[in-house]
């Protein structure tokens, strides 16, 4: 299988790290993909940590983004969204790390021609032929569509430009408007909500989203529900 390649791929590095990964006993009943994800990246990045390596590479390339745009556009996701991922960026869990993803211009024939004139063999994740996740079909859409991926890719560069331009506006609405006060003491933030709409809406739900992430602790982005009703107090 895919881990005995790997192993493989090991033999003669002076330095390398397995992990098993399994649920502990509690496998989740929604969202497995998602929660593998998470566990998988915690995995990875504790080992950087222990081991003080200040980037960890991933392989994502062209048809990862098309397939995280689509995904993100079905479930009404907005401009930084849509932008989908970066070539560098974090975890919120550890920031010390880089994540760089040097593959995102490449698209997945061309890296497989190279892995095959290097002798090395092109692992494909069996998963790819099933349609039981989601992003398995998004998958399936992409293979037997491949017109749409110039447009696609088009789209997500252009919302990476208007993201970009958000988030140089967003540090000066939290240190001059005065719209947010923060404690970071005790976790918590006074907010003039009526300021916050004000604003336009891709930069109001930017801070609200960054807001939302540090009181409650945690990574994951706002949803769009959830900023509409705060708009609406």
């Amino acid at each position: 299988g895919l881990c005995q390649i790997v192993l493989m791929w090991c033999v003669g590095v002076d330095e390398h790290h397995t992990v098993a990964l399994d649920w502990g006993g509690q496998i989740p009943q929604t969202k497995v993909q998602e929660h593998a994800r998470t566990k998988r990246y915690s995995a990875m990045l504790e080992i950087c940590r222990e081991k003080k390596i200040p980037a960890l590479m991933t392989a994502h390339h062209v048809e990862d983004q098309i397939e995280t745009f689509i995904a993100r556009f079905f479930k009404s996701s907005r401009v930084e969204g849509l932008a989908c991922m970066r070539a560098e960026s974090s975890w919120p869990s550890f920031p010390e790390t880089i994540l760089v993803r040097p593959l995102l211009d490449w698209n997945k024939e061309s890296l497989v021609r190279v892995c095959e004139e290097g002798g090395y063999e092109w692992m494909e994740d069996p998963t790819n032929s099933l349609n039981v996740h989601y992003r398995n079909r998004i998958c399936k859409i992409i293979s037997q569509n491949p017109h749409i991926k110039p447009g696609i890719v088009g789209l997500v560069d252009t919302c990476g430009l208007v993201r970009d331009k958000i988030r140089d506006i967003v540090p000066e609405v939290f240190s001059k408007s005065g719209y947010i006060r923060i404690n970071k003491t005790y976790g918590y933030a006074y907010v003039d909500v009526a300021g916050i709409c004000s604003l336009e809406s891709a930069v109001a739900y930017r801070v609200l989203g960054l807001l939302m992430q540090f009181i409650g602790a945690t990574s994951k982005s706002l949803k769009h529900k959830h900023y509409m009703s705060i708009m609406k107090m």
